[in-house]
This record gives C-alpha cells, sequence and structure tokens, in this order.
C-alpha cells in the first residue's frame, strides 16, 4: 500500500510548513533544507515538486520525501505558491497498492490518463492538518508514485490547487525521471572507440 511514513517527521515539518514557525529543534530557521528534486527509488524515480515549492531534503528516504514551500525551507522564492506539505511514496510497479488508508472516505475521483485523483476525508498524520485532503496515484518509470497534499486545519482551503498541484509535481516527475533514463541509456550506448 502507497501511504505516507516518517509520521514524526511530518509533524514537525507540518509545524514549519503551514504555520511557519521555527520553533522545533531542527525546523526552520536560516538554513536553506530545499532540494529543486530528490532521487527516490534507487534512482528509478526524479521526484519534482510543483512550482514554488522544494523537496525537504531532511525528509528524503529511499522511497519517501516530503515537499513544502521553499521559503518555510530557507529559500526564497515561492512564487506565491499556498502553504501546503505534499507527501510522495514509491513502490515496484506491480506491488498491490490503494489510495489511502482503510480508514479514509473517497468525498470524489479523478481520473486523467493514468493519473487518478482521489479527495478523502480521513485522519490526517499531524492533528494540525485539515481532515480532507487529496491523493494522487499513477505510474513513473517502473515505479508507482502515491501524492498526498496537506492544508493547515485552520488555513484558507487550497480549493482546485491541491488537485493542480499534485497533477504539477506527477507531470514534472515524469518528465525529469524519463530524461534522466533516457540520459543514461545514451551514455551507455555509448562505446569507447580505441584510437589506433
Amino acid at each position: 500500500m502507497i501511504t505516507w511514513t516518517s509520521k514524526a517527521f511530518l509533524v514537525g515539518a507540518t509545524c514549519v510548513a503551514l504555520a511557519g514557525c521555527d520553533e522545533l529543534a531542527g525546523f526552520g530557521g536560516a538554513q536553506n533544507n530545499g532540494l529543486p528534486f530528490a532521487s527516490l527509488a534507487g534512482g528509478s524515480v526524479s521526484l519534482v515538486p510543483p512550482v514554488g515549492y522544494c523537496v525537504d531534503k531532511r525528509s528524503v528516504r529511499p522511497r519517501f520525501a516530503v515537499m513544502a514551500r521553499c521559503d518555510t525551507l530557507g529559500g526564497e522564492a515561492s512564487f506565491g505558491a499556498p502553504l501546503a506539505v505534499i507527501t510522495a511514496a514509491a513502490v515496484d510497479r506491480g506491488t498491490a497498492t490503494t489510495a489511502g488508508a482503510g480508514n479514509e472516505t473517497i468525498l470524489s475521483r479523478r481520473t486523467y490518463g493514468t493519473l487518478t485523483l482521489l479527495e478523502v476525508s480521513g485522519t490526517p498524520p499531524s492533528p494540525e492538518m485539515a481532515d480532507v485532503y487529496w491523493r494522487a496515484v499513477g505510474p513513473v518509470g517502473d515505479q508507482v508514485i502515491g501524492l498526498a497534499i496537506y492544508e493547515g486545519e485552520n488555513a484558507e482551503p487550497l480549493g482546485e490547487s491541491a488537485p493542480n498541484l499534485l497533477a504539477e509535481a506527477m507531470q514534472r516527475t515524469r518528465a525529469r525521471t524519463a530524461a534522466v533514463l533516457n540520459a543514461a541509456q545514451d551514455n551507455s550506448a555509448t562505446t569507447l572507440v580505441k584510437p589506433e
């Protein structure tokens, strides 16, 4: 099942990314912890956040990462992106997956090709997060990626921004993953000719 992991990290990341607070040790402050992309699943996936968001380098695990607005991670450019936390998890294609945990109720479903977007009501990973959030599931190369976007419980609702941000992250991730794979194949196809 694709689901978020690293709950302790998410609780701290929520404080920073949704409330902008930096009192929690190890979070916030002047250090830039944002990355423009991250490698997951042994390099099979190049995760790219939506515009205005960065991957929190402290969250990156072999198959999991958290993304937040770049300025909440110590960067500067957020390009007007709304405050939100986006999680990403990767599993091998063919692995049994469900979009969400068993305690979630699906409120709406959208399918665009191989991308499925679900609005769900459930228990978020942190009490600071709203209990209605969006999930996305789709293939990327030989992996299946599950994304989820969470907003602050008392924040201005994301509305249509939520599914749009997930779709953007998936599109950017697919494009970069394909480009990295093609570059690797081109390099492996290059043969060295021994000078005579």
